[in-house]
């Protein structure tokens, strides 16, 4: 794909419905072992597994994971990718203010406190 010998692989891959599951990937990576155990941990007999019955089992699993992956990346993820943006936008400040001043005067006007 980074090639460009992707073809329909990279088209699919590329295409704009994958970016929000893209984001939420992480987070439905620590939700699902959990979902898994607790669904198998919770059936009081046996389970008949034929492809059918794995069909549903793994589309309700999938659809539960991301929907609790959804409400914990709101919860844990997007607060501090905010508060990451905040602080790295005011460390670029200071930083923009540092180079300014010592552009401004040059390292030979500064006082230096003995």
């Amino acid at each position: 794909c980074a090639t460009g010998n992707g073809g329909f692989i990279n088209t699919l891959l590329s295409w704009s419905f994958f970016t929000p599951l893209a984001r939420l990937t992480y987070c439905a990576y620590l939700i699902h072992p959990i979902l898994i155990y607790a669904y198998y941990s919770s059936l009081r007999t046996p389970l008949y597994m034929d492809d059918s019955t794995l069909a549903v089992v793994f589309s309700g699993i999938m659809v539960l994971t991301y929907m609790f992956a959804f409400v914990l990346s709101l919860a844990f993820e997007a607060p501090m990718l905010s508060l990451e943006k905040l602080i790295f936008n005011c460390l670029s400040l200071i930083l923009k203010r540092w180079r300014r001043y010592w552009y401004i005067r040059g390292p030979s006007e500064v006082k230096h406190h003995e």
